[in-house]
């Protein structure tokens, strides 16, 4: 069980971080597109860059400024191009001056800024691009930010990273409640497995049954949890049976008594539907509390047969050991007569000993 609970925790925290990892895929995506967005509009509304278009030479103006905004917003890079897509600025100066690497055509037909991954000079990256508009509401030329797909990378295996951190407490705290639980469990089942468990059950059921005494178990709610046969014999038709509740004062008050001192009552009359009872009672205890009874009735009709057979068996045994005594004394006085050398005389009490027991032999014969 411990090992279920183990592996079910052990999957659901891959599973989830499996799952919020390629979340996070996206959710970095769409963020970082968002961003670009929001840097190439930024770019494409900045009033010095709409004016430095009517310069003799825009790059000196424009580049500085694109520097800057790139700096600010980290962006791997901040590309300024006019209406024929040749650049006005670049993170490498040397490619001012040169076409874009990707078509600017969407923007200037649709007149709206756009988000979406490519190629470029400096690789494969998340852009976005936005027209530039002049006061009269032209489209004069196009901002285009970037950021690099191994960069974004990064942040995203942070992120992850991250996470998978998190998902080790929940993982943590799920292997020590497991552990925890199995310590319970083996507390309460004595360090027993369910196969040992089942075993004592049927043991328990088969050592009761095999009582020639009445013996009923109850819990401490009074009711029957479990009764042999002879107590199923001597109170069939009564009020004794299992899954009732003791209704019997006097039972009741055994019952009462053994659950608050935890010692067990014996010998106790009780009368039940007119024939008369001896009860014993013992506590069931388990982690310092009584947690039911056993009772073990007896007919006191069957205590005085027994009484009156043990008396018998007594008389017998007096019998036989003033017999054993006789019997000793005359081999005590045979060995003593021998010792003198009265071999006649020991002859004698052995003849008449044995003359005696064959007449009473041949006396019964007859």
């Amino acid at each position: 069980m411990t090992l279920l609970i183990i592996v079910v925790i052990l999957t659901t925290a891959i599973l989830v971080g499996v799952l919020f990892s390629f979340m996070l895929d996206d959710l970095v995506e769409k963020y970082m597109g968002e961003q670009a967005l929001i840097v190439a509009e930024l770019a494409a509304q900045n009033e010095e860059i709409i004016q430095a278009f009517e310069d003799e030479n825009p790059s000196v103006v424009i580049q500085r400024i694109s520097e800057q905004i790139q700096r600010t917003t980290n962006a791997d890079y901040v590309t300024i191009a006019n209406r024929q897509s040749i650049r006005y600025s670049h993170p490498n100066p040397e490619n001012i001056g040169k076409p874009t690497a990707t078509s600017n055509k969407p923007v200037f037909e649709q007149g709206k800024p756009i988000i979406y991954s490519g190629n470029g000079i400096s690789g494969p990256a998340i852009k976005a691009k936005a027209p530039i508009f002049n006061k009269q509401g032209e489209i004069i030329g196009v901002s285009s930010v970037g950021f690099l797909n191994n960069n974004v990378e990064k942040e995203i295996e942070n992120y992850r990273n991250k996470l998978f951190q998190l998902a080790i407490i929940p993982l943590f705290i799920g292997l020590i409640g497991a552990i925890l639980i199995a310590r319970r469990l083996k507390k309460l089942t004595f360090g027993l497995e369910p196969e040992e468990i089942s075993f004592m059950f049927k043991e328990k059921e088969a050592t009761l049954e095999s009582i020639p005494d009445a013996t009923i178990t109850v819990n401490r709610d009074k009711k029957i949890t479990s009764m042999n046969k002879r107590a199923r014999e001597l109170f069939n038709n009564e009020s004794l049976m299992i899954d009732s509740v003791i209704t019997d004062l006097r039972l009741n008050y055994y019952i009462d008594e053994v659950i608050k001192s935890n010692h067990s009552q014996t010998n106790k009359k009780l009368l039940i539907s007119k024939n008369l009872y001896v009860l014993d009672a013992s506590p069931i205890s388990g982690f310092e509390r009584v947690k039911g009874v056993v009772l073990t009735i007896r007919p006191l009709s069957e205590i005085k047969q027994l009484t009156n057979e043990f008396s018998k068996i007594s008389e017998f045994t007096e019998d036989m050991r003033a017999q054993n005594h006789e019997f000793l004394n005359k081999l005590n006085t045979i060995y003593g007569l021998l010792t003198l050398k009265e071999y006649d005389r020991a002859l004698k009490i052995v003849s008449n000993e044995v003359s005696e027991r064959q007449d009473i032999i041949s006396f019964l014969i007859t």
